[in-house]
């Protein structure tokens, strides 16, 4: 092709280029603006795909600041390479979809792709038939009854047995714990007790318990999924390039060997004659849509499917519950009055009667609602329209567009919840000092309409068991220094090593700049960061939006550049364990390694940091594999 060409090529492409960018200037290329929604802005011909990128790890307030700019209660979001999707807050709008028109929502194709390997066909995963099967199976079992005698006889196990081997212990020593993982252990043993009627004892085991480890890693890989449309691509990428890494086929096969090895011994148990009252028992005498007998893998799909929901909506909910309760004395001290009226060491002892005490006990009831409604286990939900449709705000939707409802925003949203922002447990006691619930339009924390949550009596009395005791029982107080968020994983938009003078040894950029401003920030960094006090002044310093995350080695500043609600105590530790990494390799890093291995340094920094986000934190593993590398080359 002559140059002639090339340039009327060129030109002709950059004009089509403006052409389009003037038309399509705040959504994505090809988009059309739908009429009496508000479409919230983004990139030309990109729409809002960097910003669902750049925001990733803030998601749920980028939602919230998208409807409060809009002064909206429902928009459009258009973005590069994902389907139409339609936001909503109006209340009147969720009940709609998610009960007044049920049968023309259901969870996509896109949904059930990303879904089904470890949620296999389980309820949360079905539609149709197998779901209504499994519904009115699942039903028969969450009765008052097996509520009174058995299931609050499980969570008094476990939480008697997590306050006995942690709690006490760390009281006795005055010991900082992680109270979040700590839950999330607590739950996955009462579930995995409750659903398969065994003891898994990860909240004491001092080393990695196989199931729970591969079970923590195949509901990562799930949900990134979700989130990520060429998944079967980047995880092929992976696969080739850190075959060291367990892979989602790994941990699945651990997950379903310990269910068949479970559900296999418990076959033969039963045709011995005994009798078990847990979730899997309970099944296997159930028959499936065409009248059989269940198999194993559809054991395992029910099973597994209510340890999920279960587990980690529970546990979400117990954090935020005693971290609200330690910002607002108040409301810990009022429930602490109510725990002492209702609650003694014998009520503790007798299970029956804990159940039917916790029943009356309103302002515990207040305080749970009261957290779910400002950090909601499920922030953010989806589903597919299978034909057209007018919402009651007038809204219209199409058929295949992609619908969204927002629990978190809708809770913090001051057009749905007066004084939303103000955490207020009385909002949900009436005058006659009654308990009351919202709709579940406006409060969707389980759901609504045939979908409404089953276990939402059994995750509620699980959290008030947790709560009544640990209240009762200890005094928690905050760690000092840290960033609460709902944040799964901490991200950073840039992070470089330079020396004194001010030359930049290593940079590694996680958002796109344009190389003069990567020149700017550097110098900017530098002059912020260098003349500081190492002695009397802190390592982390305001710039921009953000902050600067920094430590001084020898002649060698490491710096990151982090969101300004992050934990700067994880990346100062971070930044210390790439040092140590790199110090372990090269044996007493210097500047000179730096420059002339600086392949070997981006490999380590690479894995440490991984798109931006904390990826491994063990040494030894960090090693292990640039071993491999090194025997590679």
């Amino acid at each position: 092709m002559t140059n002639s060409m090339l340039n009327y090529v060129g030109g002709a492409a950059a004009a089509t280029i403006t052409v389009l960018s003037a038309i399509y200037h705040d959504r994505a290329v090809f988009d059309e603006r739908r009429e009496g929604i508000k479409t919230q802005p983004g990139w030309p011909l990109l729409g809002s795909l960097p910003l669902l990128i750049q925001y990733k790890h803030r998601m749920h307030d980028f939602l919230l600041e998208g409807f409060s700019q809009l002064d909206e209660l429902t928009l459009t979001l258009s973005a590069l390479g994902i389907p139409r999707h339609i936001a909503t807050l109006d209340p009147r709008n969720v009940e709609h979809v998610l009960k007044n028109n049920f049968e023309n929502y259901i969870k996509g194709p896109e949904f059930h792709a990303s879904m089904v390997d470890l949620f296999g066909n389980g309820i949360f995963n079905a539609n149709g038939e197998d779901w209504k099967y499994q519904r009115k199976t699942s039903s028969h079992i969450f009765n008052v009854k097996n509520f009174r005698d058995q299931f609050t006889d499980v969570f008094v196990e476990e939480i008697k047995y997590m306050s006995e081997h942690i709690w006490d212990k760390a009281a006795e020593n005055n010991q900082v714990v992680d109270f979040h993982d700590i839950m999330y252990k607590f739950t996955l043993d009462s579930f995995i007790l409750l659903g398969f009627g065994v003891h898994l004892h990860a909240q004491s085991s001092t080393t990695k318990v196989p199931f729970a480890e591969s079970f923590d890693e195949a509901q990562k890989t799930t949900f990134s999924r979700f989130i990520n449309p060429i998944w079967p691509i980047t995880e092929g990428i992976q696969r080739l390039t850190m075959p060291w890494k367990a892979s989602m086929k790994h941990h699945l096969n651990v997950v379903d060997s310990f269910a068949r090895q479970v559900t296999e011994k418990r076959r033969e148990e039963i045709a011995q004659g005994e009798i078990h009252g847990d979730l899997l028992s309970r099944f296997m005498d159930a028959r499936n849509a065409q009248g059989e007998l269940l198999n194993n893998d559809e054991l395992r799909d029910i099973v597994l499917n209510f340890v999920i929901a279960g587990r980690d909506t529970t546990a979400q909910a117990l954090s935020w519950t005693f971290y609200m309760l330690l910002c607002h004395p108040r409301v810990e001290e009022k429930l602490l009055d109510e725990i002492s009226a209702y609650i003694s060491d014998e009520t503790l002892e007798d299970s029956p009667e804990l159940y039917n005490v916790i029943k009356n006990m309103k302002y515990a009831h207040a305080v749970f609602y009261e957290v779910l409604r400002l950090y909601p286990s499920v922030p953010l939900n989806q589903k597919y329209a299978l034909g057209d449709d007018i919402w009651p705000d007038g809204t219209k939707v199409r058929k295949g567009d992609y619908i969204l409802w927002c629990p978190y925003a809708q809770g913090r949203s001051e057009k749905v919840w007066t004084d939303a922002k103000e955490f207020r447990p009385e909002r949900w006691i009436n005058e006659a000092g009654e308990l009351v619930r919202e709709s579940a339009g406006q409060w969707p924390a389980f759901h609504a309409g045939p979908r409404v949550c089953l276990g939402q009596n059994l995750a509620t009395l699980e959290a008030l068991v947790a709560i009544i005791f640990l209240v009762r029982k200890y005094k928690f107080s905050l760690m000092k220094g840290q960033t609460i968020t709902y944040q799964v994983s901490l991200t950073l938009p840039m992070m470089h090593v330079q020396n004194r003078q001010g030359k930049t040894r290593l940079a590694k950029w996680y958002v796109p700049y344009e190389d003069e401003e990567k020149i700017k920030l550097k110098g900017e960094v530098h002059r912020l960061i260098a003349p500081r006090d190492q002695k009397h002044q802190s390592n982390f310093v305001e710039f921009r939006n953000y902050k600067i995350v920094y430590r001084r080695y020898a002649g060698l500043f490491f710096c990151v550049c982090v969101d300004a609600n992050d934990n700067e105590l994880s990346y100062l530790e971070a930044i210390h364990f790439f040092v140590e990494v790199l110090d372990a390799f090269f044996g007493n890093v210097c500047e000179l390694d730096l420059v002339f291995n600086f392949y070997k340094v981006y490999a380590i920094l690479d894995e440490v940091f991984l798109a931006g986000e904390i990826e491994e934190t063990s040494k030894n593993v960090v090693l292990t594999r640039l071993d491999h590398l090194d025997k590679l080359e």
